[in-house]
């Protein structure tokens, strides 16, 4: 069964990704033009860590970091007027390759080695899942490991609404992390948090609990909590959020091509969407690893390039297609 893409996942997600409307809309263009300056900063530091970030010289390290910090902190929301989404439309692309690209998330986080944390989170105890995250991070064979049981102790705030403790950390991790495995699942965790600060937290918290069902394998459940959201918050910034979360928890089901549809929906009928071009790349996947189809993926992530070249997707994308061009 195909694993659904980090959030990076930022958002990604936000990012992405992370993963959920009425069609939402687009940032004032004062926001997104101070925030796109703010991540092309950003970008320009990446394109000097040739050599990874232990061998980045300590100057444009601390400018990525710095550029991180502002696009993260409240500032990045000026210039939006109120009910606008704060999300820019999508984040320019890296000039460096991410960790994000050559680890699977997903696949580490069912090793045994994080088998203590999941009993916890399905049974519903969080201080003793908090106590295995740490034992983790303390004895972690890898760094992805290290950094996947940091991210994860955030995300048990975030999945008991503790927002405001869950978005400071959230940020100070984004920071600390430039290039990490979840940075962008961070940067979309507290764009997600911060535009929908205003609109009050019950939509939020659906949305969180439903994330802890899914984390905790009771797929089901996490579904009705996600359509429970479309249905009562219809005009919420959220929407896009929710249907591409249940695209995610459709995956896990016994009719995985279901996510199709949701998926379409945030691509096609919600262009103006920051997550449209995550949900295309998870098209693209479940045509090569579910369908076999490489041509149809291919065609997916070419699609990807066309309408977002600019993302975080599109390097992603090429990298896939440079792939699956070999196997065909």
């Amino acid at each position: 069964m195909m694993s659904p893409s980090p959030t990076s996942t930022a958002r990604n997600g936000r990012r992405a990704p992370s993963a959920g409307c009425d069609r939402p809309r687009p940032a004032g263009l004062g926001s997104r033009v101070f925030i796109v300056g703010l991540i092309l900063l950003a970008a320009a530091a990446y394109g000097q860590a040739m050599a990874g970030e232990e061998k980045m010289p300590s100057a444009p390290r601390d400018s990525l970091k710095r550029a991180l910090r502002s696009l993260l902190s409240d500032s990045a929301r000026a210039g939006a007027r109120p009910g606008e989404r704060g999300r820019p439309a999508t984040l320019p692309r890296p000039d460096s390759r991410r960790h994000s690209l050559e680890v699977d998330v997903e696949a580490v986080r069912a090793d045994t080695v994080f088998a203590p944390f999941r009993d916890h989170l399905r049974a519903g105890r969080f201080d003793p899942a908090r106590q295995a995250l740490r034992a983790v991070k303390s004895r972690a064979r890898q760094p992805a490991e290290r950094e996947i049981a940091e991210f994860d102790l955030i995300e048990l705030d975030f999945f008991e609404a503790r927002f405001d403790t869950a978005l400071a950390a959230y940020r100070t991790f984004a920071t600390s992390h430039p290039r990490g495995y979840l940075t962008n699942d961070a940067i979309g965790r507290v764009f997600l948090i911060d535009e929908n600060s205003d609109a009050g937290q019950r939509p939020l918290t659906l949305y969180a609990a439903a994330a802890r069902e899914g984390r905790a394998g009771r797929p089901d459940s996490a579904v009705t909590l996600l359509k429970q959201g479309v249905e009562l918050y219809p005009s919420s910034s959220l929407t896009d959020d929710l249907v591409l979360a249940l695209g995610d928890m459709a995956l896990r089901s016994a009719t995985p091509a279901a996510a199709l549809g949701h998926y379409r929906v945030v691509a096609d009928s919600m262009p103006d969407s920051p997550l449209a071009p995550a949900a295309m790349m998870r098209i693209g996947r479940y045509r090569s690893e579910i369908d076999q189809d490489f041509a149809a993926a291919i065609g997916t992530y070419e699609r990807v390039l066309e309408r977002f070249p600019e993302s975080i997707e599109a390097d992603e994308a090429r990298k896939l297609i440079e792939r699956l061009r070999r196997r065909t």
